[in-house]
């Protein structure tokens, strides 16, 4: 549970950082229904709107960003964090895609998604057509995959016009079970479970005795004389019959029904019985919830929250503060230590044309003439704090908040329309108490810490916050510092042309030694995609006209040629 709380401010970033990442996207989700589940498998209290597991049921989360699910994981989880997250008279937190993935081989379950779209009085008659074959039934891969792929893109798209599993407004009397699906993490175990309890082929042809009068259909191949066949082995069998059972949602049955065939195995027992706890969980938060009536939609302003800069939305619709600022003592050159200072860098040309912005644990160096910043300094760490206590207005995120400091002439505020990047991302400042946490992160949404990227068509130029290698490199330095908090500095800046920059320092080893790695990432014209390398510093200070001092001769690729980035791995550190 206390993980959890953790994962919750990364999951509302993650949502647009791996929204190409789909894989990546659904561990963060799954983490997120996990925690969920907990609230009813330890009889906990529901949490309040102030908490972030609270966040979890409350939050509006840019699902809308995702474009097409093509992952099997990410739609399972989305549909679990709709079921997990729905209460009476609101409108389900994803719109559930109509995939494949999401079928049931069940003309019960059939008739009732169909009912969710008021196309019930034409259910039976479609369904006699659907399902009727001549000669042998169905096989196992013919039901979730051709039947699947037809219930996808022919019965419920063509011919009700529908392109989601369920309406985004369900009626009160909604069943969210509805869009449950199977349970790959339970599957492992109970295939190892029946491999033990039914190891021959005799026994599979009992298995399968057990098997059939659970499922809503029965496909050719768990007929027991097909199933037990010598040809195949007991493995393979045992896999399709678990993996087909669990689709069809009577996995927990069937293994009841095993265990009590199979009393002296005991790992069978314990898996029918874990199954049905954690059916219990899935079906006990779901009553819960029907119990509890959705709270009202957000409105466009923000809701305030202790340390978090309240604001009011313009009539150009940025965010005005009236929140103090005078007392931020932004960049720390000797947050690394005692006889390690690293001073900011200088400009050159640009130093009389320019205005320093402190902030919480960051400063931003901000060009009078352009109004964009010319980079940013900020003393970052690595070490996340556990047990996250408060919560952060999630919609405050990406809003643009006019610095108080400035005029509203001398800011650069990016269209609606556009896209912009953080400087300092709110993942830099998550670090230290829970009250510092907060105002670091409220300082993260002024407008100077933003950078607009132009063009704003996102299959043109991608979004920074998509490319997670970029912020990647940071924890994957930090985390190499000797320093038990895994403290760094970050300097970093970019324009609109798509090139970014950044130089990350920590100290390593006993001796508390000096390291430093600069590197670059700009938008290939031709494979339309960011490319990350790691740079000589000297290099670096020659491109900008800025002098990073004496860091350069702590730089760890040294002499070397300059490296391609692919992953963390790469990373000459």
């Amino acid at each position: 549970m206390v993980v959890a709380h953790g994962v919750v401010l990364e999951m509302y970033m993650a949502v647009r950082r791996f929204a190409r990442q789909q894989n990546k996207l659904a561990g963060y989700l799954r983490c997120a229904n996990y925690a969920l589940l907990s609230r009813a498998a330890y009889k906990s209290t529901a949490p309040d709107r102030g908490m972030l597991l609270g966040e979890l049921v409350d939050a509006d989360w840019p699902f809308s960003e995702l474009g097409e699910i093509e992952n099997p994981a990410l739609d399972l989880e989305l549909r679990r964090y709709a079921a997990l997250t729905w209460r009476p008279g609101g409108k389900l937190a994803v719109s559930p895609p109509l995939t494949p993935y999401a079928f049931v081989p069940d003309p019960d379950w059939l008739r009732r998604v169909a009912a969710t779209h008021e196309a019930d009085a034409s259910v039976d008659a479609w369904l006699a057509s659907w399902l009727a074959y001549t000669g042998t039934a169905p096989t196992i891969v013919e039901l979730l995959n051709t039947k699947a792929n037809e219930f996808a893109t022919r019965l419920l798209r063509r011919d009700f016009k529908v392109d989601t599993l369920v309406p985004e407004n369900p009626p009160d009397n909604f069943d969210a079970m509805l869009l449950l699906g199977d349970n790959p993490e339970m599957q492992p175990a109970a295939r190892y479970a029946l491999r033990e309890a039914f190891p021959t082929h005799r026994d599979l042809y009992r298995l399968a005795e057990l098997a059939i009068p659970h499922l809503p259909i029965v496909p050719a191949d768990l007929q027991p004389n097909v199933f037990a066949q010598a040809s195949q082995l007991p493995a393979q069998r045992i896999a399709l019959l678990v993996e087909y059972a669990d689709r069809s949602r009577v996995l927990g049955r069937i293994l009841d029904a095993a265990a009590r065939e199979r009393p002296t195995t005991e790992a069978l027992g314990l898996m029918s019985k874990s199954f049905a706890r954690w059916e219990e969980a899935f079906a006990n938060t779901i009553h819960d919830n029907k119990g509890k009536r959705a709270k009202p939609p957000r409105t466009g302003q923000l809701i305030q929250r202790p340390s978090l800069p309240p604001g009011e939305m313009a009539s150009s619709g940025e965010l005005t503060t009236n929140v103090d600022l005078e007392d931020r003592i932004g960049y720390d050159p000797s947050y690394l230590g005692k006889g390690i200072e690293i001073p900011a860098p200088k400009l050159g040309a640009w130093d009389v044309h320019h205005t320093v912005l402190r902030y919480s644990r960051f400063e931003i160096v901000l060009s009078r003439k352009s109004r964009l910043p010319i980079y940013a300094a900020a003393n970052i760490g690595g070490k996340r704090p556990w047990g996250l206590e408060q919560s952060v207005d999630v919609d405050a995120l990406c809003a643009q908040v006019l610095d108080p400091r400035l005029q509203r002439e001398d800011q650069y505020l990016v269209a609606p329309s556009a896209l912009f990047a953080f400087l300092v991302a709110p993942e830099h400042v998550l670090y230290g108490s829970i009250e510092k946490i907060m105002i670091a992160i409220g300082d993260t949404r002024f407008v100077p810490n933003h950078i607009p990227l132009e063009p704003s068509d996102p299959d043109r130029l991608p979004h920074v916050s998509l490319e997670p290698l970029w912020h990647d490199i940071d924890r994957r330095i930090t985390s190499r510092s000797s320093d038990p908090e895994h403290r760094g500095v970050l300097f970093t800046g970019a324009d609109t042309r798509g090139f970014h920059w950044k130089v990350i320092a920590t100290t390593v080893d006993e001796s508390r030694r000096l390291s430093a790695a600069a590197f670059t990432m700009e938008l290939h014209p031709e494979k339309r995609k960011y490319l990350i390398h790691q740079i000589r510093l000297r290099d670096l200070e020659s491109r900008l006209g800025m002098s990073f001092g004496r860091l350069a001769y702590f730089d760890r690729l040294g002499e070397n040629d300059a490296l391609l980035i692919d992953e963390v791995g790469d990373i000459h550190f």
